[in-house]
């Protein structure tokens, strides 16, 4: 009867020891613990067959999951870190959460704790809710087989599936440790209170995932709007990406497919398509050197991934272009020094893309180390097949200082190492053809940075003589003579001077057409080289097409553009296409003189592809004989995966370019699947866009005429007055350009390779580099007596001691560039030259090797350090609060 009696009472008291202990009431806890002996009993963690089964599927295999995939998916990790921080962040934790709520609360059961009921319940819900997320998630991708592709097209459906099954394992454990913190409450109304605690941590982590792959989600459906066939729909997404400010989002998945996240790999777009939209939706064209590792890559993938990423503390500290104009024979050398500082604590490779005037040629490079130039070697690039390997050196692209040819008028320049803390300066000359602009007058283009992986943040000068006078291309330039009647230009520049658009000078020389007769003292056998200005009259287009961009780069030039097109409208039929992506039909052709009346500022932005613009054009052009299209652009698209049917034409028209950009885009790539389009003759800037497309269109009027240089060679001299000195070497390093771009036309390889070696200049089958110069012959350059001569019994013994004398002076102490004067060549009796191979060499040896592999290890356990950490640290949080 007592113990009857006391039921009420004590289910009264058990009530309210559940409120207590949902409160954090430790006091009334205890009495009620003490008073009724309700206390659990202590075990352990692994004391029956259900113990072991949660520490194993419900703590031990998540967190063996989330190690490995630390481990594992490192990178994959950081560029989601770098992308979405906060959400990341998140998700990581919701991961987290699964083995470690699993663990607190298994542990309290085990310990008999039944303090803080709200914080546990909460936990129970966040991990049961997260491993059921991780389970779908797999499992989804697992059935549906393609988001487990990886980029090479391997499948990992195996893993997924895997993943999948230990948190289907880890979701069962944290219900029925719901189910057993439930059994602990006494009274019906505890009991519901424990699942609610529960579903509410349930509908946290689920908001927390949802918020945390929103944004995500909503920029990869715009994606897919704005590569959708239908325009409105295409036009949402684009305006939509706009708004969202995804041009940061949308360069992180072009650099990688990992950077997509959930969204990317469920939804995937392929990498082509994502690039297109970067450009359309900021203006720039992607380029994947920004994001690549080039640690241990080899030459055929740098001619395509040139730069890399910029180096945290590099710079061009300062640089200086001067040069030399020779109006006379149309060549210059312009002389460009550059000097590169390092702040970062470890030597640096500084890297470069140039982009040289068309026709031009690397012809010298130096690079000084501890204030002595480097020996400068011009040598054959690509594979030795036919070479004796006696005649060959493998070096690859970390020779000290390396300028090789990428095409398209570009080079690649690198030298290594810029010390720590320290400076480097290197040189390189480059001999630049002047075209014609009237016979009175000749522009000379100036070479400039395309990409660099310094910042261009120094002191920059140009300064450039002539016996003529020199016109300004830039307000920053100023003119002046000397005491000896040299007109010079010189000013300081900044670095958007020197990487943006190219620019020109303008140059007065006397109305001439020639003859000039040079000997090319760089040749085997004896060659003489005529040059020749020829006039050829300038027949106007019966019909002109401008094809001019709408991206928002050309907002700055509509006004001046406008003017000058309306000029040309009077005088040549001419047909106007404004390139734009927001229609589906083709785009339309109008009258200049309607198009320019109706043009207008707003009509420019984000990035349009012009390609499709450009096929009409030239369909409109070639339906009859003399047609031409002027296609007047701002930045491209480096790639362009569209394949339109350009219809054949009647005659094949001319094509000429205004390009209003750095010299990114491709051609060969962009018009890839279109050969029918170009190729395009550059109109050259030497003032202003407007300036330069009304000289280019006067050529047109009635009279008008166009001069071409023409060069003729022979194996006796001329009846005519030599000229020498540096026009003679320009006009032979220019002609052997040509020679080496006919030789590869046909095929003679060998051919090209000589004739560039044997007159040092960079082309697609050679390259300049630099050899270290021992300090002996750096000391046994400065003993040597200029007055004195060793005869070894013979006069051509002595003749051959003073030219090595003298070629070792030139090598290791003049401070003019090596390779305008000196090189490496085989003897001549030899058939094969002496050069450099940098076919499918890397810049690391083995111990580099070992270093990145150990630099991947050490990356994956940081990252697996900072996760345990962060579980370590949510453990220790909540015990405290528990024991409170």
């Amino acid at each position: 009867m007592k113990d009857n009696a006391m039921l009420p009472l004590q289910g009264q008291q058990a009530e309210t020891h559940d409120n207590y202990a949902d409160e954090n009431l430790d006091s009334q806890e205890s009495e009620f613990q003490q008073n009724f002996g309700f206390k659990l009993k202590p075990d352990s963690l692994f004391h029956d067959w259900q113990g072991q089964s949660v520490m194993v599927f419900g703590v031990f295999l998540p967190a063996l999951m989330i190690g490995c995939a630390a481990f594992t998916l490192y990178d994959r990790i950081t560029l989601l870190l770098l992308k979405q921080p906060v959400e990341t962040i998140v998700e990581l934790a919701l991961a987290l959460s699964v083995p470690a709520g699993n663990f607190i609360v298994w542990r309290a059961l085990c310990k008999g704790d039944c303090r803080s009921t709200i914080k546990r319940g909460i936990l129970n819900g966040v991990a049961a809710a997260s491993a059921a997320i991780i389970t779908l998630i797999s499992g989804a991708a697992a059935a549906l087989h393609y988001p487990t592709l990886s980029s090479d097209g391997t499948g990992h459906g195996a893993e997924f599936t895997f993943i999948s099954l230990v948190y289907l394992g880890a979701l069962v454990s944290a219900l029925y440790l719901a189910h057993r913190v439930r059994q602990t409450r006494i009274i019906r109304s505890s009991q519901i209170r424990a699942v609610v605690y529960a579903a509410i941590g349930a509908v946290l982590a689920l908001s927390a995932f949802i918020a945390s792959e929103a944004r995500s989600t909503v920029i990869r459906i715009a994606e897919f709007m704005a590569v959708s066939e239908s325009q409105d729909e295409k036009d949402r997404g684009l305006d939509l990406l706009r708004s969202l400010d995804a041009r940061r989002d949308i360069s992180m998945e072009c650099a990688s497919p990992k950077a997509g996240g959930l969204a990317g790999m469920f939804a995937r777009i392929d990498n082509v398509s994502l690039r297109q939209l970067f450009f359309c939706v900021s203006g720039e064209p992607f380029r994947d050197d920004k994001s690549a590792n080039f640690a241990s890559m080899p030459d055929d993938y740098l001619q395509k991934h040139v730069v890399g990423a910029p180096v945290e503390g590099l710079s061009l500290h300062r640089s200086k272009m001067h040069g030399y104009v020779n109006p006379g024979t149309l060549t210059s050398t312009i002389y460009w020094t550059f000097v590169f500082k390092n702040k970062a604590y470890e030597p640096a490779e500084a890297r470069a893309e140039l982009g040289l005037p068309e026709g031009s040629a690397i012809s010298g490079m130096t690079m000084w180390r501890d204030g002595r130039a480097q020996e400068t070697v011009f040598a054959p690039s690509g594979d030795p097949s036919n070479a004796t390997a006696t005649h060959w050196t493998n070096v690859g692209h970390d020779a000290p200082a390396i300028v090789t040819d990428l095409g398209r008028d570009r080079v690649l320049l690198h030298c290594y190492p810029v010390p720590a803390q320290g400076q480097l300066k290197m040189a390189v000359a480059i001999t630049v053809p002047m075209s014609l602009e009237t016979l009175e007058r000749a522009s000379l283009p100036l070479p400039r940075f395309i990409d660099t992986n310094f910042a261009l943040k120094g002191k920059h000068q140009i300064r450039m003589v002539a016996d003529q006078e020199i016109g300004l291309a830039s307000k920053s330039l100023t003119a002046s003579q000397t005491a000896t009647g040299k007109y010079v230009v010189a000013g300081n520049v900044d670095g958007d001077t020197l990487s943006g658009i190219s620019r020109s000078l303008s140059v007065s020389r006397q109305a001439t057409l020639g003859p000039v007769a040079v000997k090319d003292e760089f040749s085997e056998s004896p060659r003489y080289i005529t040059q020749t200005i020829k006039k050829i009259p300038a027949v106007a287009p019966r019909h002109l097409v401008v094809v001019m961009d709408g991206s928002m780069s050309l907002k700055p030039y509509v006004d001046d553009l406008k003017e000058a097109l309306s000029r040309s409208a009077k005088s040549i039929p001419t047909s106007f296409i404004l390139a734009r992506n927001d229609s589906e039909e083709q785009p339309a052709a109008v009258s200049l003189e309607k198009a320019l009346k109706n043009l207008k500022s707003a009509d420019f932005e984000g990035g349009q592809d012009n390609l499709e613009a450009l096929v009409k054009a030239t369909e409109l052009a070639g339906e009859e004989p003399g047609g031409a299209v002027l296609w007047i652009h701002g930045p491209q698209p480096g790639f362009n995966k569209e394949i339109y049917i350009v219809s054949p034409a009647t005659a094949r028209p001319s094509f000429y370019e205004l390009a209003l950009d750095n010299g990114v885009m491709d051609p060969a790539e962009f018009f890839k699947h279109h050969s029918e389009i170009g190729p395009f003759q550059p109109i050259a800037r030497s003032g202003s866009a407007a300036d330069k497309l009304n000289g280019f269109l006067s050529q047109w009027k009635p009279g008008g005429c166009k001069y071409q240089v023409e060069y003729a060679v022979s194996g006796t001299a001329p009846a005519l007055a030599l000229t020498g000195g540096d026009q003679a070497r320009e006009i032979a390093a220019l002609f052997a350009r040509e020679t080496c771009a006919l030789a590869l036309t046909r095929g003679d390889v060998d051919g090209a390779t000589s004739e560039a070696v044997y007159h040092r200049i960079v082309t697609p089958v050679s390259l300049a580099s630099t050899r270290f110069v021992s300090q002996a012959a750096t000391l046994g350059s400065t003993m040597h007596n200029q007055s004195v001569h060793i005869v070894n019994g013979t006069e051509s013994n002595a003749v051959e001691t003073e030219t090595e004398n003298e070629e070792l002076y030139s090598m290791t102490s003049s401070p003019t560039l090596q390779g305008a004067t000196n090189g490496t060549i085989g003897p001549q009796s030899t058939d094969t030259v002496m050069g450099v191979n940098t076919a499918g060499t890397v810049r690391v040896n083995n111990l580099a090797n070992l270093e990145a592999m150990l630099n991947l290890f050490a990356s994956g356990m940081q990252i697996l350090g900072i996760l345990g950490g962060v579980a370590l640290m949510a453990s220790g949080i909540l015990d405290r609060a528990m024991e409170k």
